[in-house]
């Protein structure tokens, strides 16, 4: 019969600031966040409107993704917005 080997245990990596904050959300997104809300509009309803999933919206606000060149366009015209206000510190 085999015997089983024992685990051999794995060091624990320090975190580099960008993994720490990584799941802290940016202030710079509340404010496509809050034109969205003030609208009464769900990520699902922009979604629709920019022909993009509503993961992509998601990962927009939450800071995962910079939006592209297209998205970021339809976002202007959509909140009747300059890039500079919805997206303050890209």
């Amino acid at each position: 019969m085999p015997v089983a080997k024992p685990k051999a245990k794995r060091k624990k990596q320090a975190k580099t600031p960008s993994q720490e904050f990584s799941n802290v959300k940016s202030a710079k997104l509340d404010r496509l966040i809050s034109e969205r809300k003030k609208r009464k509009m769900k990520q699902s309803d922009v979604a629709a409107k920019l022909n993009v999933s509503i993961a992509m919206i998601s990962h927009i606000e939450n800071g995962r993704v910079k939006p592209s060149a297209d998205i970021s366009l339809g976002l202007e015209m959509l909140f009747d917005l300059p890039y500079e206000i919805l997206f303050p510190d890209y």
